[in-house]
């Protein structure tokens, strides 16, 4: 048996590059990430299943493409569902610990 520990923290203090994802741990069929961002990603779906984005630090904005934007504050999460055409951005370095299927 594997038992994971993860120190959050100290994770989020060992990444220093923007746009660099780290993979944490893997669960059941999922990978959990860690990320900081700032500036914005391109539109593009996730066709492998829904993805979940929790923000640990900062303001996370998600434009889909039907023009809709949603704001994602610290302690908040969205999931958002396999397909959706979306584009994340940030207008401030955001660390953003998130869940997606493995590839």
């Amino acid at each position: 048996m594997e038992i994971n520990k993860v120190n959050l923290p100290a994770e989020v203090d060992q990444l220093k590059e923007l746009w660099t994802l780290k993979e944490l741990v893997d669960v059941n069929d999922h990978v959990v990430n860690l990320i900081k961002i700032k500036g914005e990603f391109e539109m593009h779906t996730h066709e492998n299943g829904a993805k979940l984005f929790y923000v640990l630090e900062g303001l996370l904005f998600i434009a889909f493409a039907d023009g809709d934007i949603i704001e994602v504050k610290v302690g908040e999460f969205v999931v958002i569902p396999k397909g959706a055409q979306q584009k994340p951005y940030a207008l401030e370095e955001t660390t953003i610990l998130f869940f997606e299927p493995k590839r």
